[in-house]
C-alpha cells in the first residue's frame, strides 16, 4: 500500500488522487497496489516520484513519473511521461521490465534502477549522466526497447566478481562482491564514493572492472552497505560502521559538519 502524493500515479492504483494521512483514508480504506493478479511484492522501492517492485516471480515492475526512462519500459520520457495513472496501466496491464534474467535483488536512486539478478551480476536502466549505471558512459539507457532484455549489459565489477548484495541513492550506487569487498560507482562530488576524491566512476572508459578499486575499509570488510543522495554508510565486519561523503548536516555521525 502507497500513501502521500500520487501526481505521477506513484500509488499503482489507476488514477492521480493523492492519499494525505487521515484517518479516513487509512487502514481499509487504504488502497492495495495493483500488482498483478496473483502476484505478491517481496521489496519494494522508490525513486524521486516512481517506484518498483520485485514480485515473487522474479519480475520487477515499475510505475509513476517515467524521467529518464526510469521505469524500464523502452519508452523515452517524453514519449511517455507516466505509467501508472490510469487503470488499463497497472496490475495486469503493466508490463514487467524486462532484464533478460530473474531478479533477486532491486535498488532505486532517484533518477535509476539496479537489480541484482540470479546470477549475481547487476544490470541498471536510467539516467546515467554521472555514470551512475556504470556501463563507462553518460548515455541513458531505457530510453528504447534495444536497450533493455539481453542487450542490457551487466556492470563490470573485475574479472570474476560477483555481487552479494548492492544499494542506490541519489547518483551513484555501491555494492558488496563475493569476496566481501565494497566497490561504488557514479558522481562522487562529495566523495561518497569512499576513494579518497571528488572524481566520478562509471562515467568513461576505463574506469569499471578491474580498474574500479575496492574502497579502503581499513582492513576491515563491508556486511550491508546504505546510500543516501550524497553519502554512504557501511556496517563493517567487527559491527561498527563507517560513513563518508557530504557531511553539511551531520549525515556522517563525527561530531561535526566537516568534510
Amino acid at each position: 500500500k502507497c500513501w502521500g502524493n500520487n501526481d505521477n500515479g506513484q500509488h499503482a492504483v489507476g488514477s492521480t488522487a493523492s492519499t494525505f494521512v487521515s484517518p479516513s483514508n487509512l487502514g481499509d480504506n487504504l488502497k492495495f497496489a495493483e500488482l498483478g493478479n496473483g502476484q505478491t511484492a517481496q521489496k519494494v522501492c522508490g525513486g524521486g516520484k516512481n517506484m518498483c517492485v520485485l514480485l515473487g516471480s522474479g519480475n520487477v515492475k515499475c510505475w509513476g513519473a517515467n524521467q529518464f526512462a526510469v521505469l524500464g519500459q523502452g519508452l523515452p520520457a517524453n514519449k511517455k511521461t507516466k505509467i501508472g495513472d490510469q487503470e488499463s496501466e497497472i496490475g495486469d496491464g503493466l508490463t514487467a521490465v524486462d532484464v533478460g534474467a530473474t531478479v533477486t535483488d532491486i535498488s532505486c536512486a532517484m533518477d535509476h534502477v539496479c537489480v541484482k539478478l540470479d546470477s549475481n551480476d547487476v544490470k541498471c536502466w536510467g539516467a546515467n549522466t554521472q555514470g551512475e549505471l556504470g556501463y563507462e558512459s553518460t548515455t541513458n539507457f531505457g530510453t528504447s526497447a534495444s536497450h533493455m532484455g539481453s542487450n542490457l549489459a551487466t556492470v563490470n565489477l573485475g574479472t570474476g566478481r560477483t555481487v552479494k548484495s548492492l544499494a542506490s541513492g541519489g547518483n551513484h550506487n555501491c555494492a558488496i562482491l563475493d569476496d566481501d569487498s565494497l566497490k561504488c560507482w557514479g558522481k562522487n562530488g562529495a566523495g561518497q564514493l569512499g576513494y579518497g576524491d571528488t572524481t566520478n566512476r562509471g562515467d568513461t572508459s576505463g574506469t569499471m572492472g578491474d580498474n574500479l578499486a575496492a574502497v579502503d575499509l581499513g582492513g576491515k570488510t563491508a556486511k550491508k552497505v546504505f546510500v543516501g543522495a550524497s553519502n554512504t554508510c557501511a556496517i563493517l565486519s567487527d559491527d561498527t560502521a563507517a560513513c563518508w561523503g557530504d557531511n553539511s548536516k551531520g549525515q556522517l555521525a563525527i561530531g561535526s559538519t566537516d568534510a
